[in-house]
C-alpha cells in the first residue's frame, strides 16, 4: 500500500496523511521504509462510515515513498482535495478528490484520481478511481498449487472505476458500479507460460464490466473499528454490450466484524468469496498474497476463477501511542469452489506494531512481518489496518 493508504476495496487515501505536519515521527518512520516491501496497487474506492464529519474545503501535498516486491523502491507526491458539494455543510461526510503520481526503481509509473463524492446529505454516494499505469509482475501459472517458478511481464493500462449508491436505510446502500481495464501486455518471458498465448488475456484486451452493488456499514471508525459490522456484495457482468473483449460473470462478498473487550483490545474477523464464470483474462482472475489477504504471500502468488479466505486479527494497545497485534489468515483458489480439499488450504501468520499518528482519528501507521506454510514470508509497512 501506499504511503497515502490507497486499499484495493479499503481506501484511507490521504486522510490519513491530514496529520503528517503533526508528527514528526512519522516522517523519522517513513525513512525507514526504504528498506522494507509495501503493498499492492491501488483498487477502487469505498464508502465507509467516518468519524470525522468537521472538514472545511482544505487541499494538502505530500511526498510518496514505499518499498514493495513488485516495485522495489518509488517515490512520487501526493495530494488531496476536501470540500461539501452543494449546500451539504457541518454535519454531512465532505466530499473529495485525491491525486498520486509515483516513479519506480525499475522504471514503473503510476498515476491516479480517487474521488469520493457525497450529495444530499449523504443520500447519494459516488466514488471511484481514474488512473494510468505501466508496471511488471510477476506470474506464477494459475490454480492452487502452481509452480514454483515465477515469469516477469509488463503492462499499461489506463483505470475507470465508479460506483454510485443510494442511501436505502442508515447503514444500507445500494447502487451500480461500472469497472474497466484496458490492458495491453507489453512484454513476455519468451520461455513463459503467457508466451505461448493459451492463457486468455495473454494478448491484453479491454475488461468493461457493469453491475450491482449492495454495502452495509455500521462500524464505529473508519481507520480503526473496534465494534460493528461491514459487508459488500457485488456481482458485475463483462460482455459485448458492455464494452468487454472479454465474456464472465463476476460476484464477490467481503464480510468483516469487530468486537472489544474492556482493555480496549479488539478482535477483527474477515471473510471474502468471489466467484467467476466464464472466460475470465488471467489478470482479472481473484488473487491470494498481498498485504491485505494472506500477508506473507506474494500478491498474486495464487489465482484462480474462485477464491475462499478468511482471517483473523487481534489488536491491542501497548503503551503511549504503541500497539501491537497479531493475526492469522487461510483461504485457497480453485477453478470451481467444490474443488476444495481441506489439505490444499494456504495458511499465513504473523505479528506487527502500530504506532498511532492520530488520536482523535485513530490513524495508524503499521508494520507487519508475515509467514506462510510454505516458507514465504514479508514485511508490511503502510498506513491503516488490512481490513
Amino acid at each position: 500500500m501506499y504511503l497515502y493508504a490507497i486499499r484495493t476495496k479499503h481506501p484511507l487515501i490521504f486522510k490519513a496523511c491530514l496529520s503528517l505536519r503533526r508528527s514528526p515521527l512519522l516522517l523519522v518512520l517513513l525513512a525507514f521504509s526504504f528498506s522494507v516491501k509495501g503493498q499492492d496497487l491501488p483498487e477502487s474506492v469505498q464508502t465507509v462510515k467516518d468519524t470525522v464529519r468537521k472538514v472545511n474545503n482544505r487541499a494538502i501535498v505530500i511526498p510518496i515513498i514505499y518499498y514493495t516486491p513488485e516495485t522495489k523502491f518509488a517515490i512520487g507526491v501526493g495530494g488531496t482535495y476536501t470540500f461539501h458539494l452543494g449546500h451539504d455543510t457541518t454535519g454531512a461526510r465532505p466530499s473529495n478528490f485525491q491525486f498520486g503520481g509515483v516513479v519506480t526503481q525499475l522504471k514503473q509509473l503510476g498515476f491516479y484520481i480517487p474521488f469520493q463524492l457525497y450529495f444530499k446529505r449523504e443520500r447519494y454516494n459516488v466514488y471511484g478511481e481514474v488512473s494510468y499505469y505501466r508496471f511488471n509482475y510477476y506470474f506464477f501459472g494459475i490454480g492452487n498449487n502452481p509452480a514454483p517458478d515465477k515469469e516477469n511481464y509488463g503492462v499499461t493500462f489506463p483505470r475507470l472505476r465508479v460506483t454510485a449508491l443510494r442511501r436505502i436505510t442508515d447503514y444500507l446502500y445500494g447502487g451500480i458500479r461500472y469497472s474497466l481495464d484496458n490492458v495491453d501486455i507489453t512484454n513476455v518471458d519468451p520461455s513463459g507460460l503467457l508466451h505461448l498465448g493459451t492463457i486468455t488475456g495473454s494478448s491484453g484486451g479491454k475488461a468493461s464490466s457493469l453491475g450491482l452493488t449492495l454495502k452495509y456499514d455500521n462500524r464505529d471508525n473508519l481507520f480503526y473499528p473496534t465494534k460493528g459490522y461491514f459487508a459488500e456484495f457485488y456481482v458485475q457482468a463483462n460482455d459485448q454490450w458492455t464494452g468487454s473483449d472479454f465474456n464472465y460473470l463476476k460476484s464477490s462478498i467481503d464480510l468483516s466484524a469487530y468486537y472489544s473487550n474492556s482493555f480496549h483490545h479488539t478482535l477483527c474477523l474477515n471473510f471474502n468469496a468471489t466467484s467467476e464464470t466464464g472466460n475470465p483474462p488471467f489478470y482479472d482472475l481473484s488473487l491470494l498474497g498481498g498485504s491485505r489477504k494472506m500477508r506473507g504471500f506474494y500478491e498474486g502468488r495464487f489465482r484462480d476463477k474462485d477464491l475462499v479466505a478468511a482471517q483473523a486479527e487481534y489488536r491491542m494497545p501497548l503503551f503511549w501511542r504503541i500497539g501491537s497485534a497479531v493475526f492469522v489468515s487461510s483461504g485457497y483458489v480453485a477453478g470451481k469452489l467444490t474443488d476444495l480439499q481441506i489439505t490444499q488450504l494456504h495458511l499465513s501468520y504473523g505479528a506487527g506494531l502500530r504506532y498511532t499518528i492520530d488520536r482523535k482519528q485513530k490513524i495508524n501507521l503499521r508494520l507487519d512481518y508475515g509467514l506462510t506454510n510454505n516458507g514465504e514470508n514479508g514485511v508490511y509497512v503502510l498506513i491503516s489496518e488490512a481490513f
